[in-house]
């Protein structure tokens, strides 16, 4: 099915939903949304959250339809107390129960409503298919706490993220659905970071949220696991693909490096000082980026007489290996390298070899085989990562 023709089958579907339900376009669009477009399921999972017993639906309420009921004689009939429906988040989402004062939204009450509808007994869905949608990225997670995650990242040379959701606000659902499953955001957090996630009536997130003076909900972070010095902040949802590509600065420089610590300095002044700018849907605060803290930085040429000085010395005979790796101009180069050296020194040598590389444009290395996936651990060896006598490829990261 074209683009063209996905798109008239959901208009279609917005329609009949509005038209069964008396719902708007926006909140329609949101269930169908929150159910994959599933036209039975969004039915079910309006009423349910309550969304449906508003005016303009064409459903009657409980008050109006008992002033319907038949009298006998000059007795009347009293109306029913009306219905309250309320949720209590257990144990299920490692918090503490209670509020944090936060109103909730339209699609807290729907995410709401679909949990409690899967908790009853005899449920339609109880394949899980639907409450896998709204679950944490539990296979990239670092359970164990704040500290527990720090430790880890420090341990690991990566950075730490820190996510603060609330369950009341949808849009920590969809960064759950949405952002933290895609496989470019999986990947790059698996061998790039250490994702650390919490909520806002949690005590450790409250006390999180005060240190970080969080403003809004959802807010990922990315943290200097030494220091705990934040980075980068982004509010709200935002898509994986402008994620991934804010994450990307953050693969090419460790939190140990000098400009990393100018940076975490530059954006705390500007916190302290009141001169940052928050923008809606997704967006980052107004923190220098990399290259502004690279103004007394080394010239490409100067960084690659440098990698290339920082290379060991060729030598052949046990113990070492051959190496060849094909460069983004079609240039070939080749050299002999000790097994037990990290991969990371193929890095080094690229960076030699190429001044775009050494200007800092971002690449991977990937074996010259069919289907093979680029190197993602710098920090094992050569005989280790199986590259040893390998032909390579340096590629651009796109």
């Amino acid at each position: 099915m074209s683009s063209a023709d996905t798109e008239a089958v959901d208009d279609q579907k917005v329609s009949q939903f509005c038209a069964v339900t008396g719902a708007d376009v926006s909140n329609a669009l949101q269930v169908l949304q929150a159910t994959d477009f599933n036209l039975q399921d969004a039915i079910e999972l309006f009423f349910a959250s309550g969304e449906g017993q508003g005016g303009g639906s064409p459903v009657l309420r409980e008050e109006e339809r008992a002033t319907q009921l038949p009298t006998h004689g000059e007795e009347e009939v009293r109306a029913p107390m009306p219905t309250k429906v309320d949720r209590l988040y257990g144990d299920a989402y490692g918090m503490e129960v209670g509020g944090s004062g936060r109103e909730g939204t339209t699609g807290a009450s729907i995410v709401d409503a679909f949990r409690k509808r899967l908790e009853e007994p005899g449920s339609s869905h109880g394949d899980g298919r639907l409450s896998s949608m709204f679950e944490p990225p539990r296979g990239i997670l670092c359970t164990g706490g704040f500290e527990h995650a720090k430790q880890e990242a420090q341990r690991k040379n990566r950075w730490l993220v820190v996510n603060i959701q609330s369950p009341s606000n949808f849009d920590s659902h969809r960064l759950n659905r949405d952002t933290w499953r895609d496989g470019t955001i999986q990947a790059l957090v698996e061998a790039y970071f250490i994702l650390f996630q919490t909520y806002d009536v949690a005590e450790q997130g409250q006390e999180l949220m005060a240190y970080y003076d969080v403003e809004e909900l959802p807010v990922i972070l990315v943290v200097d696991p030494v220091t705990g010095a934040p980075m980068r902040r982004w509010y709200r949802f935002i898509e994986a693909v402008d994620l991934a590509e804010n994450f990307i600065p953050f693969t090419e420089i460790s939190f140990d490096d000098p400009r990393a610590a100018r940076l975490a300095a530059s954006s705390m002044r500007k916190r302290h000082g009141g001169v940052s700018v928050l923008e809606s849907g997704g967006q980052e605060e107004s923190f220098p980026s990399m290259t502004e803290m690279e103004e007394d930085e080394e010239s490409p040429e100067e960084k690659a007489q440098k990698a290339m000085e920082s290379l060991p010395p060729e030598e052949a005979g046990s113990g070492t290996c051959r190496i060849g790796i094909r460069l983004p101009d079609g240039m070939r180069i080749q050299r002999r390298f000790p097994t037990n050296m990290p991969v990371s020194v193929l890095k080094t040598w690229c960076i030699s070899e190429n001044l775009d590389a050494a200007a800092g444009k971002p690449f991977v290395l990937v074996r010259a085989e069919p289907g093979s996936l680029p190197l993602d651990d710098w920090s094992r060896s050569i005989d280790e990562s199986g590259v040893a006598n390998c032909m390579l490829q340096m590629r651009w990261h796109e």
